[in-house]
């Protein structure tokens, strides 16, 4: 369920708690935020949904928020979410906002890392780069929340790792490829989607 409730009227100054540049406002707030549900205990569910809200509301390249600013959306929140839920996710948003600064930093120390095509070295290293990348999760976010938020990220991000040491391995033949790699697709993917997988690659030229 979602229980988000802006019935109560703000006092007069109270209406304009948004960020200097104007990027919040409650209409803003929620409908980023709707996406976050609670259980029937009220307690927060933290999946890729309430992932997809925290990037809607703060991951924006321009968007630069100070400490009031960030308090002053931690306010909206908690209006908006009354009780330890609200709580809970006010502290989750200002965690988050913080951890996306921080991975910013993190991946213009690897923006010139890449390479134009993928070899066993650097598939390896850029999997090991992902896992500093989880730790620095876990680092703002705490390991629990961290891996709730990424759970599904983290399964497609081995997915893709797994695929393509598969694809790059000089010791397996085209067919033997072919086995793991299906394989793969079979432990990764629910029936319903593997077969949408398999009508994306029938309809292709």
């Amino acid at each position: 369920a979602t229980v988000w409730n802006w019935s109560t009227p703000n006092k007069a100054n109270d209406s304009d708690k948004t960020a200097p540049s104007g990027a919040f406002s409650e209409e803003a707030v929620y409908n980023a935020l709707k996406r976050v549900r609670l259980d029937a205990q009220n307690n927060i569910i933290i999946d890729h949904e309430a992932l997809i809200a925290l990037n809607e509301t703060l991951d924006n390249s321009r968007l630069q928020l100070d400490a009031q600013s960030l308090a002053d959306l931690q306010a909206i929140i908690r209006q908006g979410l009354p009780g330890q839920a609200g709580e809970d996710v006010a502290t989750i948003v200002a965690n988050f906002y913080n951890y996306l600064t921080a991975e910013k930093e993190f991946n213009a120390l690897y923006e010139n890392a890449s390479l134009p095509q993928p070899t066993e070295s650097t598939i390896e290293a850029h999997e090991e780069n992902y896992r500093e990348l989880m730790s620095l999760r876990e680092l703002y976010l705490g390991s629990d929340v961290a891996d709730q938020l990424f759970e599904t990220s983290n399964a497609n991000a081995k997915y893709m790792f797994d695929m393509l040491k598969v694809e790059q391995a000089t010791h397996l033949t085209e067919e033997e490829k072919q086995a793991q790699l299906t394989e793969l697709m079979q432990q990764h993917f629910s029936a319903e989607e593997l077969n949408h997988v398999r009508h994306l690659q029938l309809d292709q030229p």
